[in-house]
């Protein structure tokens, strides 16, 4: 899962990846790293080879949307966008 969470990153730039992202066992893998370190339970290796790709721990609306200039994966600008049915 490192390497797609690796190429996710080539591709957008960031690793913001959402429970809703449409690659649902990233997205899934992804939720479990961020739960099992706020039981700080996830080894330090594992947790320093993903801060040195940038994983985002906590997705909160600093992350998101409280920047409305910027566009989904441009330099600089971190936004999630969240589809609602």
């Amino acid at each position: 899962m490192f390497g797609r969470l690796a190429g996710y990153k080539q591709q957008h730039g960031d690793c913001l990846i959402l429970q809703r992202y449409s690659d649902k066992q990233l997205a899934h893998w992804v939720n479990v790293q961020r739960t099992v370190k706020n039981r700080g339970k996830l080894e330090p290796a594992r947790v320093q080879r993903l801060e040195e790709l940038g994983f985002v721990w906590k997705v909160r609306g600093k992350d998101r949307a409280d920047l409305p200039s910027c566009t989904p994966h441009v330099e600089g600008c971190v936004v999630a966008i969240v589809q609602r049915r």
